[in-house]
This record gives C-alpha cells, structure tokens and sequence, in this order.
C-alpha cells in the first residue's frame, strides 16, 4: 500500500509548471488575491529575463514566487533577480508541484489574503475586472491569459 505523502510525491513528479500555474490562478481567484505577471520589454522586442512568474499582491506583504517544476532549474537570470528581491527584504521564493499537495502554497497564500470579509469583496471585484477584461478583449491595454 501506498502512503499518503509517496503519493503526493508520485503526483508532484508528474505535475507540469502550467498544470502548477493553472493550480495557484484558481487558488489565487478563489482568494480575492491580486495577481501580477511583469515582463519588462528589453527594447528589442523581447522581454527582460528573470523576473519571477507570479507578483501576488497580498494584505500587508507582495510575494514573488517563481514556479518550476519538480525538475525544472532556475536559469542564472532568475537566482541573480531572486537574490536583489531578498537583499531589498521581499517574501521571494520558488514553489513547485510538492508544495501544492503538502498545501504550503495555501497555507502561504491563506496568510496574505485578508479576512474573510474583504476576501469576499476583492472576488467580487476580481470576477468584474475579469469580465470586462473578456468584453474589451485587448484594447485598452488588457491581453488576455492563456
């Protein structure tokens, strides 16, 4: 018989950084969370690389949270960005497939939401941002999400 947690570790082996990423949007929606994806254009077309994948702007703090999966490596870009965000004291740090099923990635997120209440608000909020964001499509400024 297979325990619980070998389980888990069979299934986080197995879970993909977009299957993960899909996992901590809906978490993030279903807590009223604000999220933030950066790419700063270099100047050529292309984006500036090593900034984290997810900017959570949470009650009292922002998490920078960078997604890999089991396997997946940080590139030189990602540690050296990684280690400013931490000298200048932000809540910086990689989640990966493990720590969606030992529910770290909840617990951390349940810290930043807020009470309950405003919770409630900021998903009322974020579902009419969303809609308006499907109505306009890109124009304005708004892309929308794979």
């Amino acid at each position: 018989m297979v325990s619980a947690q070998e389980y888990h570790r069979i299934l986080a082996a197995q879970m993909s950084e977009e299957a993960l990423d899909r996992e901590v949007r809906g978490l993030l929606d279903a807590l009223g969370l604000g999220l933030w994806r950066v790419h700063l254009p270099d100047g050529t077309g292309g984006y500036v690389p090593g900034f984290t994948d997810l900017e959570i702007v949470g009650y009292g703090t922002t998490l920078y949270r960078e997604l890999k999966s089991e396997s997946g490596r940080l590139s030189p870009y990602q540690r050296a960005f990684m280690e400013r965000l931490r000298y200048n004291g932000a809540d910086v740090d990689v989640w990966r497939p493990r720590d969606w099923y030992s529910r770290r990635i909840h617990r951390e997120l349940e810290a930043v939401a807020g009470p309950v209440e405003v919770q409630a608000l900021e998903r009322q909020r974020h579902a009419r941002f969303k809609a308006e964001v499907r109505k306009r499509g890109s124009r304005r400024g708004f892309r929308r999400s794979a």
